[in-house]
């Protein structure tokens, strides 16, 4: 067979004007607005506008105006002074990611010397949802809705299903934290189990993307996550757990009555089979089965007089190959905990150096126990932060996890964890899976990530980002552990029967007496797949007037990827290198009445592999 070197080349250019969109891409927010005077209206330029607690501020222009970009999402107040005016502070000034907040500050002169005046903010953040629907989700809101995890934020709003936003699956999204992407480069799929205590803010937009953002199609959730103050350390954690309990109504799947189960115990058919025995529409609600006077006949008259059993012999070796009951005495939990502040020593010495580190646990036990009874999730992560100077802040990010689950051979990709997943793989298949351990390979899926993000802010109106980012993704796909094969349980006298079937055999199935294919067959397949991508990306952004806000980038993408998929007796392994790269320019224009964003974009990708002819 011929091969040929062939790169793919894809060349997008993408040229878009959306109206009514908020999103002007990042982490943060911008606050905006006029300074006037509270009596006549008229703009009052040179007015030093500060938000409390940070270092951000500006000077009103000519007209009365002023902006501030690279905002942390929060809650803020508001400070202007100048003399001859009484000091005013707007309170309650909520910035939420990607939003523009409006705050026209109205100043009065100033009667008593050094009058301080507050009031509260009342505009919210400017939301122009035409076109396009963002929602943005605080960390205060999040300690009040009930939910463990950030899909089950996401999962709440409008038009979302877990990660599935606007009926398209999570692999058509963009899942970023602190606007780096989390993506899984084999599956495309989310990486988004980030530990709660760490979110700041969630920023979840349903359409309308801006030029800046790549490879996405149904939405965009930004995670935000939080910074260690510089001069106290906090602590966070919570515990949520359920108590034991099965997780199915009505009658159990082990029950004698239950669809697996009734056909070969009930006595009314079970000796001399269904069709004899039952109505055809009783028939039709169960597997078929020729009986068990009929299998001891079929085991007397063969070759093998090792296997002779009696119909009460052979009804027994089935209940023992069914002996598997449900795990009811395990709880539901998660654990999720956050501690940060300055990093001790040399922390004030090296920028106001601090970091915050989370953790988080989760296990749920399925609805029947499987090769595993549960799945459960590892997630750790930690942040350092420098204020290098007064304008450049440099920010480092670790992140990793393992997910421990089960994979489907037949269908490749599918995760057996949801109760429907479950149930759509068990039924009608005689209990495949539902009474061994074999059936399913165990899976394990690791995750590592690291960033480094600097920031420098030339201006209150003007800064650049350069990030570069790697991450590292592992698959761990294994048959279960080996079945015992010693026959040293006597099922029935002189009959004796191994382990099976807990544990893994690739013959398992030709050792079960009536058509349960005891899972043998059905997890040959291996994972060792390795995936690495390095990322680089700069942006600059600048509000050039109040009318104009423009932003443009460039990014580069190396992947590396081990491709390790394979049956247990086949070697075969392939190793790809692809490459993207892309650059983008836009341009956010504010007018009374309206938002126009205007964009375009180039994308190139190189497979850099060879192909089959």
């Amino acid at each position: 067979m011929e091969v040929r070197r062939r790169p793919m080349v894809t060349a997008l250019v993408l040229f878009s004007l959306i109206l009514a969109s908020v999103a002007f891409g990042g982490v943060t927010g911008k606050v905006a607005g006029r300074i006037i005077d509270q009596k006549t209206g008229s703009p009052i330029p040179g007015a030093n506008i500060l938000i409390a607690g940070t270092a951000l501020g500006t000077v009103s222009d000519l007209d009365g105006n002023y902006a501030i970009l690279h905002v942390p999402p929060g809650s803020y107040s508001v400070r202007a002074s100048i003399l001859g005016y009484s000091q005013t502070i707007v309170q309650g000034v909520d910035v939420r990611i990607d939003q523009t907040s409006e705050v026209t500050v109205r100043m009065s002169p100033e009667v008593i010397k050094g009058e301080t005046v507050t009031v509260v903010a009342e505009r919210k953040a400017v939301k122009p949802d035409v076109t396009t629907s963002v929602t943005s989700v605080t960390s205060q809101e999040l300690t009040t809705l009930p939910v463990s995890n950030v899909q089950g934020v996401v999962g709440m709003q409008a038009g979302i299903r877990g990660l599935d936003i606007r009926g398209s699956s999570s692999n058509s999204s963009l899942f970023m934290v602190d606007g780096i992407t989390m993506r899984d480069p084999r599956r495309n799929q989310p990486i988004a189990t980030v530990p709660i205590n760490a979110v700041e803010a969630i920023s979840i937009e349903r359409g309308g993307f801006n030029a800046e953002y790549g490879q996405v199609q149904s939405g965009i959730i930004n995670v935000v996550t939080r910074e260690g103050s510089k001069d106290k350390y906090q602590v966070s954690a919570e515990f949520k757990a359920s108590p034991p309990q099965k997780k199915y109504f009505g009658i159990s799947p082990y029950d004698r009555n239950s669809f697996w189960m009734r056909p070969y115990l009930d006595d009314a058919v079970a000796w001399q089979g269904t069709i004899a025995g039952w109505d055809k529409y009783t028939q039709r609600q169960y597997a078929q089965f020729e009986g068990w006077n009929s299998i001891s006949r079929t085991l007397m008259t063969n070759s093998d007089p090792s296997d002779d059993l009696s119909p009460l012999g052979a009804q027994n070796v089935f209940l023992y190959q069914h002996r598997r009951r449900p795990v009811t005495d395990q709880a539901d939990f998660d654990i999720d905990a956050g501690v940060g502040g300055p990093v001790p020593v040399i922390g004030r010495s090296l920028g106001g150096l601090r970091f915050f580190a989370s953790y988080r646990r989760h296990r749920e036990m399925l609805i029947v126990p499987l090769t595993r009874d549960d799945y459960s999730d590892d997630d750790l992560m930690v942040s350092v932060i420098s204020d290098i100077t007064p304008n450049m802040k440099l920010r480092l990010t670790a992140m990793g996890g393992t997910q421990y689950g089960m994979l489907d051979n037949w269908v490749y990709g599918w995760d057996v964890r949801s109760p429907d997943r479950v149930v759509n793989r068990i039924a009608g298949n005689y209990g495949e899976g539902l009474f061994n351990t074999g059936w399913f390979s165990l899976n394990d899926i690791g995750y590592r990530t690291f960033s480094a993000k600097l920031t420098h802010t030339f201006s209150p109106k003007t800064y650049y980002e350069a990030s570069v980012e790697h991450l590292r993704r592992t698959y761990w796909g294994r048959t279960a552990d080996p079945v015992d094969t010693a026959r040293n349980v006597e099922v029935v006298p002189g009959y004796f029967l191994s382990e099976a079937p807990f544990g893994y055999d690739a013959e398992m199935g030709s050792k079960a007496i009536n058509s349960m294919g005891m899972g043998g067959h059905s997890c040959r397949f291996t994972d060792d797949t390795e995936i690495g991508v390095t990322k680089l990306k700069a942006d600059f952004t600048s509000q050039v007037n109040r009318q104009h806000m423009v932003k443009t980038g460039l990014e580069f993408e190396v992947n590396r990827i081990d491709l390790n998929y394979r049956q247990l007796t086949d070697t075969t392994k392939r190793s790809d290198s692809p490459i993207r790269a892309a650059w983008y320019a836009q341009d956010k224009m504010e007018a009374r009445g309206f938002i126009v964003n205007a964009g375009l974009r180039l994308d190139y990708s190189n497979a850099n592999t060879d192909w089959y002819d």
